[in-house]
């Protein structure tokens, strides 16, 4: 219990650690743990087991750093039971930043017409491994660029874009998001000017 492990919100540099229980209902079932293996370099797993046998806790943490990004993995429980010679107990590791940012960066499309154009974006912000967090404000490359801070429950946040300009001057500059966590007081989402694409030919 439970038959799962869950390490989704796990931090890129931090250690999480998950627990389950394997517990014996009866002396026909009871067993010694013999080995404790990962799939994942990612995870280490070890196991407290109580003094009469019959209980084993199962402890995993991760092992940072640890690239962001899913990795379903198995830690795999050798005993001398040979009716249980083998357990195996699913892991769901998904490794997130503190924050989560969606998208990841600010697309303008320029449709190549020469005439100006402008924009409204959108950017949804949630927990990652920091859970309660406040958006301060927002910092844009330009005076024209409008922002509104929109917050939901559950430290979730919408930024809204308004009157950005689809400038090639705007490619590689950045919007900043202001916040209370520390050592992250600032972070920003890269912009990125992109030719608009090119719908594919219907064929009569």
């Amino acid at each position: 219990t439970p038959e799962r492990l869950n390490l989704a919100l796990a931090s890129a540099d931090s250690p999480a650690t998950a627990s389950a229980v394997i517990e014996s209902l009866e002396d026909s079932t009871k067993f010694r743990i013999t080995k404790i293996g990962s799939q994942s370099t990612y995870l280490d797993a070890k196991a407290n087991t109580s003094e009469d046998g019959m209980k084993h806790t199962l402890h995993v943490t991760t092992v940072p750093p640890i690239p962001k990004g899913a990795y379903p993995t198995v830690i795999e429980i050798s005993t001398d039971n040979p009716e249980y010679p083998k357990l195996n107990i699913p892991v769901t590791l998904r490794v997130v930043g503190r924050v989560q940012v969606v998208p990841e960066e600010v697309v303008l499309y320029d449709r190549g017409s020469g005439a100006p154009a402008e924009s409204m974006r959108f950017l949804n912000i949630m927990p990652g491994s920091v859970q309660e967090f406040t958006i301060k404000g927002v910092e844009v490359p330009l005076p024209s660029i409008e922002t509104e801070i929109i917050a939901r429950p559950g430290s979730r946040y919408l930024v809204k874009l308004m009157n950005m300009p689809v400038d090639p001057a705007l490619e590689g500059k950045e919007i900043v998001l202001l916040t209370d966590i520390p050592d992250m007081e600032r972070f920003s989402v890269p912009i990125r000017i992109k030719e608009y694409p090119t719908p594919p030919a219907v064929s009569r």
